[in-house]
């Protein structure tokens, strides 16, 4: 499994990370304060993708997993499925 804090820290850019775990982190953060506020005024929820690699983020007042709908990691199970588009593909010729 890929630990980014371990393989920041073998390269000496630990702090690095932190960092960039932040903006992350207030980047959902914003966007879920900004869906919560749209509800509050106008009643409904907006669907938004966001296509990053976070896990497991840390929210201020939230669970972050219970916006997580659907993770894309494995071959096939991202915004594009390969074996699908292939089919596809050599029906056509």
């Amino acid at each position: 499994m890929f630990d980014p804090g371990t393989l920041k820290k073998m390269e000496g850019k630990e702090e690095r990370i932190d960092t960039d775990l932040q903006a992350v982190t207030n980047l959902f953060q914003q966007v879920i304060d900004f869906v919560d506020d749209l509800f509050q005024e106008y009643e409904f929820k907006p669907q938004i993708i966001i296509s990053d690699h976070a896990d497991k983020l840390k929210l201020e007042n939230d669970d972050f997993e219970k916006y997580v709908k659907h993770r894309w990691r494995k071959m096939n199970e991202g915004f594009i499925n390969r074996d699908l588009l292939n089919s596809n593909q050599s029906e056509n010729l």
